[in-house]
């Protein structure tokens, strides 16, 4: 595999420390607050299971070579990431981008997959980065550590959040025909903060307002 070829390369090439970007996704389906402490045991959710799965074997390889004393390793698992750089391409962004494309395009419409119940732990980039860089530091025992926000945001919060922020105009619609993926993430990051001393530091309303911003000046302004 692609991760197998990798940490391979790390070793030959006599690299010290690897991290291993993976995913909350990784967590047993139906679990109510994702905790690290806690080893996945059954099936991820189905909406993620083919991602889920790659990540869960990732982690297990990288696992195997920190075993055997071919690197050190770490492990993140990160909630759902965003901010300045991302994806803007409204056919295939995630939910952020997407939905800050949808309120500044006049001819989109602003349609919402699912019902908005739906509740996530965003984090920013700065955030994400600040945290792998203290875990490389400071714990690298391939021993998976959540990196996310404590607070889960539903997706219609996040709509209106975005609407306000960009002085949209544009009425929501949240269309219950599409699918929504997992229905609520909760996280535990005390691991992250006893470990490592990582918290995160901006919120969503500030996160959201940087992104925007960057959106506007190096996106919206060529457009």
């Amino acid at each position: 595999t692609i991760n197998s070829n990798i940490f391979s390369a790390c070793s030959d090439s006599e690299v010290s420390h690897v991290l291993f970007a993976s995913s909350l996704n990784v967590y047993d389906n139906g679990k109510e607050k994702l905790s690290d402490e806690e080893p996945w045991i059954n099936h991820p959710h189905p909406a993620q299971k083919y991602f889920a799965w790659s990540k869960r074997l990732g982690e297990m390889q990288l696992q195997a070579f920190h075993d055997l004393g071919l690197f050190k390793g770490a492990i993140v698992r990160i909630g759902a990431a965003y901010g300045p750089k991302d994806n803007f391409d409204i056919s295939s962004a995630r939910v952020i981008p997407s939905l800050i494309v949808k309120a500044f395009t006049p001819k989109e419409k602003f349609i919402v997959w699912g019902s908005g119940n739906a509740q996530r732990s965003f984090v920013h980039v700065n955030d994400i980065v600040d945290a792998m860089c203290k875990c490389m530091e400071k714990y690298s025992k391939a021993d998976p550590i959540n990196i996310g926000s404590k607070e889960s945001t539903s997706i219609k919060e996040l709509v209106n959040l975005i609407i306000n922020i960009t002085g949209s105009k544009k009425k929501p619609f949240f269309d219950e025909s599409k699918p929504e993926g997992i229905p609520k993430i909760t996280i535990s990051t005390e691991k992250a903060k006893l470990k490592i001393g990582w918290e995160s530091k901006i919120n969503l309303r500030e996160g959201l307002k940087n992104t925007i911003s960057w959106y506007q000046e190096n996106i919206l302004s060529e457009q």
